[in-house]
């Protein structure tokens, strides 16, 4: 049998036989509330076995599958669509009085007043809150496990992470539609309930052990009450036990709630789970069906329609265009999906390169367009995939994948957000054109010229013509957000430089991309720039290596990075590829085979707490690190190494 008991409560009952006998008409609507009280919140969910995620479930699956289930049988039809909206706001550290202890015994000074000061709250409990403090619930015992046990725990200061008030709203398919809240924020602890039908409604209030039918254009009002349970859960768990034995003693089934049910139940609470995290509605059958096995694969030829339409529902609707290198069917062997019946359900992408620093050149995958279905999300699918498109990096010998975003995705897959950068404003009243320099938009028929510049920098991307003409057509497509430029400067009608540029539709800023020639004719045309595209602003991030910084200085600006995440794949076969830039700085080396990354440099050891730190030695930003190790003067002139702003035409 399962152990829905609220199923077999006399109230509850009571309401589906007054459904069943159609008093109240077509059922419409029903408001139902769990109040789950202000003590029990504290006890159960903040202090108690349910308060984490990871170590239970969420709130809504550990508290409320009960009443997910009610609202289940008594609407008598499959759940449609359920949106959920909550959080965790009231036990937390931030809510928390003022130097108050982690613990309640180690001299709170709020204890005289605090509603949730524990030997207040636990000498006095009922047996059934005693007893996960202490087997021994005498004062003594108690007293002694409240001082270092969970229970004894300052309601604000501990690892709880459920929320404290939740709403959910289901449709149903057959229209009826669920308001559902669960609360900390009461005194008592029931549960209330009101049915609207059409030809009438009922109202609950479980605690009290009182319904009332309400039919519309007749009176009096039938009011039932009912003798207060002796068993929990309103008398629940006395009706299942009566109906277990009976079907031992005579075999009659009676059980009130299928397997299917309860699954049902469970899913539903999944599911608003999923829309609380994700701020969306989730339509609850394609959610039921996203849980079917998915395939991961890289992609399939007829799949690429798919993935490109799913590119483009996450993101724009000129993903391909933007995007031609990493999202052409060319580099299909590079895509990496979870598909579910015929259709792209999520996507990991990369495109190869190689970055020229000095006279080193490191292979890199650019990852980009990683995307996946709001009802598949928060299930480790890009992850996967991730793992999949690093174990195709390796197989190219690409040592370095960069990614175009930051959070916990990149971060749990080993990735860093990292970069030297400096970032100069210049603004439009405080700049003066240079009338010695003219700027011209790029044509076709400035491509030679354009590659002659591009040619001689010393750090960039290598481009094939190919691979340069499509990324300057790619990255100039009216986008949706902005429009992208690529500008030419001038002196004395010659090309001696080229500005690429991100003009944002409704901001009044100007973001820097690329640059390529002569730093002073860039620095001299940036104000011509600004006024030539109309704006207020322009922003300028730099490579701190970059020449280009010596003409800035005079310009506010601030220390950032590459707004991108960062993963050595092969740190071996990077550092080798480092070598002839390494050269002339020292002898460098690394160690992986020690309890902590190292970097030997010309015999000194640098001891890295993890690849995180790695990381942002060799990329940057990393003066906090250089002092924690004592180490700036050895490695300041070696780390970081000069890169490329990531966030230019190569952008994937």
């Amino acid at each position: 049998m399962i152990g829905h008991v609220l199923r077999y409560t006399p109230f509850f009952a009571q309401i589906k036989q007054w459904l069943d006998d159609d008093k109240i008409g077509r059922l419409m609507s029903i408001q139902h509330n769990e109040n789950v009280a202000y003590w029990h919140q504290a006890h159960s969910y903040v202090r108690g076995n349910w308060r984490n995620k990871a170590q239970s479930s969420p709130m809504i699956l550990a508290k409320s599958c009960h009443d997910l289930d009610l609202m289940l049988w008594l609407v008598n039809s499959k759940a449609k669509k359920v949106a959920s909206f909550g959080e965790l706001s009231h036990f937390k550290t931030s809510e928390s009085p003022k130097n108050t202890p982690k613990y309640c015994l180690d001299g709170c000074h709020e204890a005289a007043t605090c509603l949730y000061y524990a030997p207040k709250v636990y000498l006095n409990a009922p047996i059934w809150m005693k007893l996960p403090v202490s087997n021994d619930m005498s004062d003594e015992s108690l007293l002694k496990a409240l001082k270092q046990g969970p229970y004894g725990r300052c309601v604000y200061h501990c690892d709880n992470d459920v929320v404290d008030h939740q709403v959910t709203i289901v449709e149903f398919e057959n229209d009826v539609t669920v308001a559902f809240t669960m609360t900390a924020f009461t005194k008592e602890n029931t549960r209330t309930i009101k049915l609207m039908g059409t030809k009438g409604e009922i109202r609950g209030h479980l605690e009290k052990n009182e319904l009332e039918l309400i039919r519309f254009g007749e009176s009096p009002v039938e009011t039932k009450t009912f003798i207060p349970a002796e068993s929990g859960h309103g008398g629940g768990d006395l009706g299942i036990m009566q109906d277990f034995v009976k079907l031992i003693d005579s075999d009659a089934l009676l059980e009130k709630a299928s397997f299917a049910d309860s699954v049902d139940s469970h899913l539903l609470a999944f599911a608003a789970e999923l829309s609380r995290n994700t701020a969306q509605v989730v339509d609850f059958t394609q959610y039921v069906e996203s849980l079917k096995n998915l395939s991961y694969h890289q992609l399939q030829s007829d799949e690429h329609d798919s993935a490109i339409r799913l590119c483009q529902t996450i993101f724009n609707e000129n993903m391909l265009e933007e995007f031609p290198l990493l999202l052409g069917i060319s580099n299909q062997e590079r895509m990496f999906v979870a598909s579910l019946a015929q259709s792209v359900r999520s996507m990991v992408n990369y495109y190869p390169s190689t970055i020229k620093i000095d006279k080193s050149h490191i292979l890199v995958g650019s990852i980009g367009s990683v995307c996946t279905e709001p009802v598949f999300r928060n299930r480790n699918i890009a992850t996967k995939l991730l793992i999949m498109a690093e174990a195709k990096m390796t197989q190219e010998k690409i040592s370095l994948a960069i990614i175009s975003g930051e959070g916990h995705l990149y971060k749990h897959f080993g990735a860093t957000r990292v970069g030297n950068v400096i970032g100069y404003r210049l603004d439009l009243d405080n700049t003066t054109p240079d009338n010695e320099y003219e700027l011209h938009t790029y044509e076709d028929k400035n491509f030679e010229t354009l590659k002659k510049i591009y040619k001689q920098e010393e750090i960039k991307y290598l481009r094939s013509d190919d691979e340069f003409k499509a990324l300057i057509k790619g990255q100039t497509y009216p986008g949706t957000i902005a429009l992208c430029h690529l500008e030419l400067v001038q002196k004395n009608k010659e090309i001696i430089a080229y500005i690429f540029v991100k003009k944002p539709y409704n901001s009044e800023e100007l973001l820097i991309r690329e640059v390529g020639g002569n730093r002073e004719a860039i620095c001299k045309a940036l104000p011509a720039l600004i006024r030539k595209h109309k704006r207020s602003y322009c922003l300028v991030p730099l490579d701190c290596h970059d020449p280009l910084n010596q003409f800035l200085k005079g310009f506010p600006s601030q220390e950032t990075d590459q707004h991108a995440s960062f993963k050595v794949i092969d740190w071996f076969g990077f550092f080798a590829d480092l070598a002839p830039y390494f050269k002339p700085l020292g002898k460098i080396s690394l160690f992986l085979d020690k309890a902590h990354p190292t970097v030997s440099v010309n015999g000194s050891l640098c001891e890295l707490a993890d690849f995180h730190e790695l990381h942002k030695l060799v990329f940057g930003p990393n003066k906090e690190l250089l002092d924690k190790l004592g180490m700036t003067s050895l490695l300041k002139d070696i780390f970081p190494i000069p890169f490329v702003w990531t966030n230019n035409l190569n952008y994937q």
